[in-house]
C-alpha cells in the first residue's frame, strides 16, 4: 500500500526570515491572513467526507474502485513555533469485503493551501500569472515553485520510508477577499529513484455558512490527488459535505473528601 500525505507531521516554520515572491506582496500578505484564519475555523468543525478510491489499467481503463464514509476531523495547533496537525477519520458503515486488496491512501490533501500561509510562503517562489474569468468573476491567478533545499510539507510514504516531495503549482485567488477558491500541484520532477512518474493534486474551497453565525466559513470542497508509476495508476476523490461546528468545554473542580 502506498500512502501519500500532506501537512500531517510537524512542521517547522523556520526556515527563512523574509518569503521569496515575484507576486505582488499586497496579495500574498492578505492570502496569508485568511489562511491564519482558515486554520482556526476547520479546526472548528467536523463534517462528512466521502472517499472514491480508484485503480486503472496502465491502458486507462477502471480495474478498482472503493467508496467510503468518514466522520472527519482536523486539529491544528501552534506548538513551540511548529504546526501539528491531526487528521481523525471514523468510518461509517462496515468495512468493504475487498478492503485487503492495496488501493493509494491519501491524507492531508484538503490543506494544501497552507502553502500560502506566512510561516510557509518562504519556502516557495510566488510569480503572478494572467488572470482567468470564472464563473463570471475574475480570479488571480499566482504560480508557486518550491525553493531549491527547503523544507516540504508533503511526503510519501512506502514501504516504512518518507520520501519528500517538491511541489510546483497555480492558485486561482478571489481579489477581492484573497480567498483561495481553487490550488492545483504537482511534483516539480519525476521521481524515478522510486518509480513515481505523475503525482497532481486538485483541491476546491467554497464559502460555508451555520446557522446562528453571521460569518461566512471558507472551507474544503473537494480533493482529487492522481499518481502513476510505470505499471500502476490511481486516482482518489475526497468531498467534503455536511459541515457542522462544534465546541470543547473543559472545567474542573476540586472538592475534600467526605
Amino acid at each position: 500500500m502506498i500512502k501519500l500525505s500532506f501537512l500531517l507531521a510537524t512542521i517547522s516554520s523556520g526556515f527563512a526570515a523574509e518569503p521569496r515572491e515575484a507576486a505582488p506582496a499586497d496579495l500574498l500578505v492578505r492570502a496569508g491572513r485568511g489562511i491564519e484564519q482558515f486554520v482556526d475555523e476547520f479546526s472548528s468543525v467536523t463534517c462528512l467526507e466521502m472517499v472514491a478510491q480508484s485503480k486503472f489499467t496502465p491502458q486507462g481503463k477502471p480495474l478498482l474502485e472503493r467508496k467510503s464514509t468518514f466522520d472527519y476531523l482536523i486539529l491544528m495547533q501552534w506548538i513551540g513555533g511548529e504546526l501539528n496537525i491531526e487528521e481523525s477519520r471514523e468510518r461509517q458503515g462496515r468495512m468493504p469485503k475487498e478492503s485487503e486488496r492495496p488501493l493509494l491512501v491519501t491524507h492531508g490533501f484538503s490543506t494544501l493551501l497552507l502553502v500560502f500561509h506566512p510561516k510557509f510562503q518562504q519556502s516557495f517562489e510566488f510569480q503572478i500569472q494572467d488572470p482567468e474569468i470564472s464563473a463570471g468573476r475574475r480570479l488571480d491567478r499566482v504560480r508557486f515553485s518550491q525553493v531549491r533545499g527547503a523544507p516540504t510539507p508533503a511526503v510519501l510514504q512506502l514501504r516504512g520510508r518518507d520520501y519528500p516531495l517538491a511541489w510546483v503549482g497555480t492558485a486561482w485567488i478571489d481579489p477581492q477577499s484573497a480567498a483561495i477558491v481553487r490550488i492545483e500541484a504537482a511534483l516539480q520532477m519525476t521521481m524515478d529513484d522510486i518509480g513515481l512518474k505523475l503525482l497532481n493534486s486538485e483541491v476546491h474551497y467554497g464559502p460555508v455558512k451555520f446557522s446562528g453565525s453571521p460569518r461566512q466559513f471558507w472551507l474544503p470542497q473537494s480533493a482529487t490527488i492522481e499518481a502513476k508509476t510505470i505499471k500502476q495508476h490511481w486516482r482518489n476523490v475526497h468531498r467534503f459535505v455536511n459541515y457542522r461546528q462544534f465546541s470543547v468545554d473543559t472545567s474542573s473542580r476540586t472538592e475534600l473528601p467526605k
